[in-house]
C-alpha cells in the first residue's frame, strides 16, 4: 500500500521530522538524492530529482523481484503518458521511501531524459578515461594517420634549451622559443636514401636544380662531387634546427647567454634606447609614442651583430621519428635548406667507406646518451649514505676534466654515424667510429650545436617527470611555513619567477653561499672590501645571491622538495636535481667541458660542490 506524504504543518506539531533512508552502501560519499521532495500538495519533484530517483532506485539494494518491478514501471510509464495504468501498477511490490504517495508523485523517465543520462554517463566515462591516459605517443599502438578518434595529437617527444627557467627571456614567439614539442604531422614528410652518382659539376645537376628533391652533395674536388639523393618516407616524419628563420627550420634555436649577460644586454639596450630618446629630444625631434615603442621593442630583440657572431650553423641538424611505435627519434648532422639540399665543401670532413660516403659539419653535432635513467628511481628514496665519497669523486673527476655522470660526449655525422670527438671542435680529423653506440635519442639525451646545448625529453620520461604546476605547489608549501629572516624578522616569500638584478624586495631570500642558511638582504656582516658576507648564524663568510625556483619541469629529475640551490647562481631544485646537473660536463668554446646551471646556464663552481643545502628558519 503506498501512503500518503506527511504536510509539514504535521510533520512540524506530530513530532520530529522522518529521517530520509539511509545511503546505498556504493553511495556514502555521494549525497542521497533518491527521495522525492514532500509538499502538500503531492506534486513531483524537479527534473533531476525524479530521474535520479530512478538511478539511485537501481543502484539500492533491493530484490531481483523488485527490481524487475521497477523497469517494467518505467516501461509502461515510457510508453503511457497518461495515468490510465494506475490500477495495474498498484499491485506491484514497492517499498514506501520509494514513491511519494500520489499517482501523480510516481517516477517517469521520458526517452528524451533516458538518452540526455546516457550521453552524460558517456561524457564521464570519456573524461575519465582522457584523465587515466596521458596525451602522449605512448598511449597511441595504431601508425595510422587518422587513428586518434578525439584527435589527440601523437607527442614524440620534446627539445628544450638548456639555459632558459621555462621560457626566453623577450618571451616566446613563433618558432624561436625555449622548447618545441615534436608532435606527428598530419602527412609524412620524411626521407630515405634513394642513390648516388658522381658528377663534375654539382651545380648543373639534375637533382641539385629540383627544388621538389632532397639531395646532399660532397664537392670532392672542383671538378668532382658525390651526390647522394633522397626519396619521401611514408614512415617517418623530418624536424629540423638550426639558426636561420627560413621554413624548413621548425625549431629556430641561437647562442645560449647567461644570466648576468643577458641582464647586462637588456640593460646595456635600455641605455641605449634612453640616450636615442634624449639625443631625439635635445634635437628637437620628438618621438612619438607610438615610435618609440617601437624603437624600444626593436632594441629588446637580438641585434643583427650578435647573429653574424653565432657559431651555431644556419641548418643545424634533423630528426627523423618513426610514425608507428615505439617511435624511435634519429638524429642526423646538417638540415635542409629551402632548395632542400645539403653542400658539405671542399674543406669540410668527408671519407668513403664501402662505396658509402660520408661528412661532418664545420662545428659537429655533439650527443651525449645518458649512462642510466634519467629519472633514476634512487633520487626517489632519499638515498644519501654515500655523500662524501660521492662529492670527493665529483672534485676530482672535475679536476681532471672528465665526466663524472659516466656518460661520454659523441659526434654524429650527415649520414648518422657516431665517432668519437674531434681533438678541437672544428679540426680536420674525424674521430674513431663507434660501432656499439647510435643516433636513436633516449630520454636526457644532450645535443650540443657549438653555442647552445638541446635536451631530448621522450614522451614517456615526460609523463613520469614532475609538472610545472607540481613545482609552484612546492613553492606554495615552503612559503606557507613562513621562513623569517633571523635579522630583519621578516617573512620571506619565494618568488616563482626571475627578477631582475635591479629589483629589491624586502622579502626576497638570498642564501649565504658557504653554509646554505636563508636570510633576506641586510648589512650584518658585509664586508666593504670583497663581495662576501659574514653569516649571522653560523659566522662562516662567503658571498650570498637571491633565491629562486627552477621552474622548467624538463630539467628535474624527481618530483622531491626543492631543498637544495646551484651554486653561484642560486635556483633553487631538488637533491637529485643539483647532483645530476653538477656531474654533467657541457662543451664550451673549442675544446672545453665545465658543469653549469641548467636553468641560467650559468657555470658551477668548481672550487665548492656547485650546490649548497638549504637551511631555513
Amino acid at each position: 500500500m503506498i501512503h500518503q506524504p506527511q504536510s509539514s504543518s504535521s510533520s512540524s506539531t506530530n513530532g520530529p521530522q522522518q529521517q530520509p533512508p539511509p545511503l546505498p552502501p556504493n553511495r556514502h560519499s555521494i549525497p542521497y538524492l533518491g527521495q522525492l521532495r514532500n509538499n502538500s500538495n503531492g506534486s513531483n519533484g524537479s527534473f533531476n530529482e525524479l530521474t535520479t530517483t530512478s538511478i539511485d532506485l537501481l543502484q539500492s539494494p533491493t530484490s531481483q523481484q523488485q527490481q524487475s518491478s521497477i523497469m517494467m514501471m518505467m516501461m509502461m510509464n515510457e510508453n503511457n503518458n497518461n495515468n490510465n495504468n494506475n490500477s495495474n501498477l498498484n499491485n506491484k511490490n514497492i517499498d514506501e521511501p520509494i514513491m511519494n504517495g500520489s499517482m501523480n508523485g510516481m517516477i517517469k523517465l521520458s526517452s528524451n531524459e533516458s538518452s540526455s543520462f546516457d550521453h552524460v554517463d558517456n561524457k564521464d566515462q570519456e573524461i575519465k578515461l582522457l584523465e587515466q591516459q596521458p596525451t602522449t605517443s605512448v598511449n597511441n599502438n595504431h601508425g595510422d594517420d587518422n587513428d586518434d578518434d578525439n584527435n589527440i595529437p601523437v607527442v614524440y617527444g620534446e627539445l628544450v634549451i638548456l639555459g632558459y627557467n621555462g621560457c626566453l627571456p623577450q618571451g616566446e614567439k613563433g618558432r624561436r622559443r625555449s622548447k618545441y614539442q615534436l608532435q606527428r604531422r598530419s602527412r609524412a614528410n620524411g626521407i630515405k636514401k634513394s642513390k648516388h652518382y658522381t658528377v663534375k659539376q654539382p651545380q648543373t645537376s639534375k637533382a641539385i636544380q629540383d627544388k621538389e628533391q632532397h639531395s646532399i652533395s660532397f664537392t670532392l674536388s672542383r671538378s668532382q662531387a658525390i651526390i647522394v639523393e633522397y626519396q619521401h618516407d611514408d614512415d617517418t616524419d623530418m624536424f629540423q634546427i638550426g639558426r636561420s628563420s627560413e621554413s624548413p627550420i621548425d625549431f629556430v634555436v641561437i647562442d645560449t647567454l647567461m644570466f648576468e649577460q643577458q641582464q647586462q644586454q637588456m640593460q646595456l639596450q635600455q641605455q641605449q634606447l634612453q640616450n636615442r630618446c634624449l639625443q631625439s629630444v635635445q634635437n628637437g625631434n620628438i618621438m612619438s609614442s607610438s615610435s618609440s615603442a617601437s624603437s624600444g621593442s626593436s632594441l629588446l630583440q637580438p641585434s643583427i651583430k650578435v647573429a653574424q657572431q653565432s657559431t651555431i650553423s644556419r641548418f643545424a641538424c634533423r630528426i627523423l621519428v618513426d610514425r608507428r611505435p615505439p617511435y624511435c627519434a634519429r638524429i642526423y648532422a646538417a638540415g635542409f635548406d629551402s632548395s632542400k639540399n645539403i653542400f658539405l665543401g671542399e674543406k669540410a670532413t668527408k671519407w668513403q667507406t664501402n662505396g658509402e660516403i660520408d661528412g661532418l659539419t664545420t662545428n659537429g653535432i655533439l650527443i651525449m646518451h645518458p649512462k642510466q635513467s634519467f629519472l633514476d628511481n634512487k633520487w626517489n628514496n632519499n638515498n644519501c649514505q654515500n655523500d662524501n665519497d660521492d662529492d670527493l669523486e665529483q672534485k676530482s673527476l672535475r679536476y681532471n676534466g672528465g665526466n663524472s655522470s659516466g656518460a661520454v660526449w659523441r659526434e654524429v655525422s650527415v649520414c648518422g654515424e657516431i665517432y668519437s670527438v674531434r681533438e678541437t671542435r672544428s679540426a680536420s680529423q674525424k674521430g674513431i667510429r663507434i660501432e656499439q653506440e647510435t643516433n636513436v635519442l633516449q630520454d636526457g639525451t644532450l645535443i650540443d650545436l657549438c653555442g647552445a646545448t638541446l635536451m631530448w625529453r621522450s614522451s614517456d620520461g615526460l609523463y613520469r617527470s614532475p609538472t610545472k604546476r607540481l613545482l609552484e605547489e612546492m613553492i606554495d608549501q615552503l612559503n606557507a611555513s613562513r621562513p623569517q629572516c633571523p635579522v630583519g624578522l621578516n617573512t620571506l616569500v619565494i618568488p616563482r619567477k626571475s627578477i631582475s638584478l635591479g629589483s629589491a624586495d624586502d622579502k626576497q631570500p638570498y642564501v649565504y653561499l658557504k653554509c646554505g642558511h636563508v636570510q633576506g638582504l641586510h648589512d650584518w656582516g658585509q664586508n666593504k672590501h670583497s663581495n662576501s658576507r659574514t653569516c649571522p648564524m653560523c659566522f662562516k663568510s662567503g658571498p650570498i645571491v637571491r633565491l629562486t625556483m627552477g621552474i622548467e619541469p624538463s630539467f628535474c629529475t624527481s618530483s622531491l622538495m626543492p631543498n637544495f640551490a646551484f651554486n653561484p647562481c642560486g635556483h633553487m631544485a631538488s637533491e637529485s636535481t643539483v647532483k645530476y646537473w653538477s656531474k654533467v660536463l657541457i662543451p664550451h668554446g673549442t675544446n672545453g667541458f665545465h658543469a653549469m646551471c641548467p636553468f641560467c646556464a650559468q657555470p658551477l663552481q668548481q672550487a665548492e660542490l656547485g650546490f649548497v643545502k638549504l637551511i631555513f628558519q
